[in-house]
């Protein structure tokens, strides 16, 4: 689907991250810069590089998968809930006083306010928690960039006598670029290349948002989603009693949980002890809310547009085209993900395409850096340290965590290779989510809130969380 410009463009883009990425080498001179950039982000780097770190190319199919099922009915109820988190910012919820703590990781703070035990427990759960859930990360981004490239599911090197997977090969580049990114510099690495891609991406957002306006009218998009029936309305978010997945309950559960699991995921725990201090923290959250507008508006126009183009007459051209390479993908649930990015493959005129492309890549590595890096610090420095009785030299430290970083990688791409989705993914999401966050809501915020929060009523909430997630 992509020229020689669309080619380019991405290559160009690539490269220019990658000296980026080496730029920050020589700033990382200890542990303390490896996992938390030794405190010293300001608000503008917290607010772009955090909003990045914590959106992946997953996240976007996540809310392709929503919109297109749903149309704007959804997007009430993500509206009403725009407040939430600036209310949460302003009030200084759970961050705040988590900062006031000094802990580099929410379960190092555990051990301050529980026992060493119960850290090394809960560093346990969420450290499986966290891996099982980032598994199917690498296989969601790679399959969005062969399928809105038009890359062939397998290609072969001349001399070679075997052909090999484009789907295992572009997982592996993705990961081992990410690998590359924050095993350079850790948490420094981190914030400032997905910085400089942050800035890039809104921009290319944006005008990937107008070209998709010119060539699928506002009008026809309205004119598709009026076609749904009256009870499953993509449009009237109060007459949706016949949607099934996406409609009221999913979104006051998602309010809910935004307050009692706030922090409580650790996904991008090292943008949690990142900042110079904790009103920049504070200010970043502020002005984050603002800056993720293209974010959100590319999230609900892009599938909006992807179904008016797949029902609408004025497209059977290339929804004809498109439905040839859906009906290719054996798995539903891989069918339904892939609907939007196919869609755009065909729709995009040249250079967009690699304006997309590039935002997209850009996206999967950031994503990709930080859970890795969350996840690989959390095992080292929650359930091995806490079990050595001399500590390790600055640079031994570094390399552990570097290890395991790669671990978290290498165990990404065999789940993905090997798992088969079967479910959308915001149901897989809650799956492997709700075993921690079930009762590490209640663990940080009566730590944090409550004197009289007890050691053996933390190991009750977790474990009955655990089990009721499980069950």
């Amino acid at each position: 689907n992509l020229s020689w410009i669309d080619w380019t463009i991405i290559a160009l883009s690539v490269i220019s991250l990658r000296f980026v990425s080496l730029s920050t080498r020589a700033h990382c001179q200890g542990v303390a810069d490896f996992l938390s950039a030794n405190r010293t982000a300001g608000r503008y780097l917290l607010t772009i590089a955090g909003q990045m770190g914590n959106m992946g190319v997953i996240s976007f199919v996540y809310y392709f998968e929503i919109y297109f099922g749903s149309g704007f009915s959804p997007v009430w109820w993500t509206l009403m809930s725009i407040p939430i988190p600036v209310f949460i910012v302003l009030t200084r919820w759970v961050y705040w006083r988590f900062r006031e703590t000094k802990a580099l990781t929410m379960a190092q703070f555990l051990e301050m306010r529980y026992s060493r035990n119960f850290r090394v427990f809960s560093g346990i759960l969420i450290w499986v928690c966290g891996v099982l859930n980032f598994g199917i990360f690498p296989a969601v981004a790679a399959r969005f960039i062969i399928y809105f490239c038009g890359l062939p599911p397998t290609f072969h090197i001349p001399g070679l006598p075997i052909d090999f997977s484009t789907f295992a090969s572009v997982m592996a580049a993705d990961l081992g670029l990410a690998l590359l990114f924050v095993n350079m510099g850790g948490q420094i690495s981190v914030m400032v290349t997905e910085c400089v891609q942050g800035i890039f991406s809104n921009f290319a957002f944006l005008i990937v948002i107008a070209c998709v306006l010119l060539m699928v009218p506002w009008t026809q998009i309205i004119q598709a989603l009026s076609t749904a029936p009256v009870n499953a309305s993509m449009l009237n978010p109060f007459q949706t009693s016949q949607v099934k997945d996406f409609n009221l309950w999913f979104y006051l559960i998602g309010i809910y949980g935004s307050f009692y699991a706030y922090m409580s995921w650790q996904g991008g725990s090292g943008f949690y002890s990142s900042a110079r201090s904790p009103h920049e923290q504070q200010m970043g959250g502020i002005i984050a809310g603002w800056r993720a507008l293209p974010i959100t508006a590319i999230s609900m126009i892009l599938p909006v547009a992807a179904f008016t183009v797949m029902t609408r007459p004025e497209f059977s051209g290339q929804a004809a085209a498109i439905q040839t390479t859906l009906n290719g993908i054996s798995q539903e649930a891989v069918k339904s993900q892939m609907v939007v990015p196919i869609t755009m493959g065909h729709l995009l005129p040249i250079g967009v395409k690699g304006l997309l492309a590039t935002a997209m890549i850009f996206f999967s590595f950031t994503c990709h850096d930080t859970y890795m890096h969350s996840w690989g610090s959390i095992f080292i420095q929650d359930v091995i340290m806490p079990f050595r009785k001399k500590p390790l030299s600055p640079q031994a430290h570094v390399r552990l965590l570097q290890w395991s970083i790669a671990f978290v990688g290498l165990f990404g791409f065999a789940f993905s290779l090997l798992y088969p989705q079967t479910q959308k993914i915001a149901f897989f999401f809650a799956i492997t989510g709700t075993i921690w966050a079930g009762g590490s809501g209640a663990v940080i915020i009566g730590g944090l809130y409550w004197k009289r929060g007890t050691t053996a009523a933390a190991y009750a909430a977790l474990i009955s969380g655990a089990a009721l997630g499980v069950w």
